[in-house]
């Protein structure tokens, strides 16, 4: 079966079994939940939720040139909101997700978790 464009992405943030990817390799040890899409998710939720020392991540993930929809950007909101890091990354973009990181560390660092 085909890799979709978007799939490819996902691939290289989350590795597969023998090769963790870029966000194991920057949170080793995070808590990962990737939650169903279609009819057994819920609409707008980021592709994937981690959980390291202490900070909530939300994340979508889109391929490169793509946007997130508004729905999806309130739920990122939401996270935000309430003390945890939503984000965007579109493409295999190193300097967004060492932003994101970066966003990371600081509330482990705030917070000393």
């Amino acid at each position: 079966m085909a890799e979709t464009p978007e799939g490819k992405v996902k691939r290289w943030l989350y590795g597969t079994t023998q090769n963790p990817g870029r966000l194991l390799k920057l949170f080793p040890g995070a808590y990962v939940y990737k939650p169903p899409g279609g009819m057994f998710g819920q609409a707008g939720a980021p592709d994937c939720f981690l959980l390291w020392r202490g900070v909530f991540l939300g994340l979508e993930v889109k391929t490169e040139g793509k946007v997130a929809t508004e729905l999806q950007l309130k739920r990122l909101r939401i996270i935000s909101a309430q003390g945890g890091v939503g984000a965007v990354i579109a493409g295999r973009d190193e300097r967004k997700l060492m932003l994101i990181y970066a966003a990371v560390m600081d509330k482990v660092e705030r917070y000393g978790t």
